[in-house]
């Protein structure tokens, strides 16, 4: 959703989006190459767009803690 990434903006933070993979899901794979000690958050829809539930939130989620950021899920579609 468009509030999402424009209430970072705001707040000053850049926002940048993760590619999905050809069977439309988001790889931890992905996460990773995207993630350094700047990382505040990631904001993932869960079913997402397509309708689809992401398969590696687990693993996302634990690569983005590493790093010392938060996970939010949106789950409203």
């Amino acid at each position: 959703h468009g509030t999402n990434p424009a209430s970072a903006a705001l707040c000053g933070y850049d926002c940048v989006v993760v590619p999905v993979g050809d069977d439309g899901l988001v790889s931890a794979d992905a996460v990773r190459e995207l993630l350094d000690d700047e990382v505040a958050g990631l904001m993932i829809t869960n079913p997402n767009t397509l309708g689809l539930f992401e398969l590696a939130m687990g693993e996302i989620t634990a690569a983005v803690h590493e790093v010392g950021g938060l996970v939010y899920m949106d789950g409203a579609n």
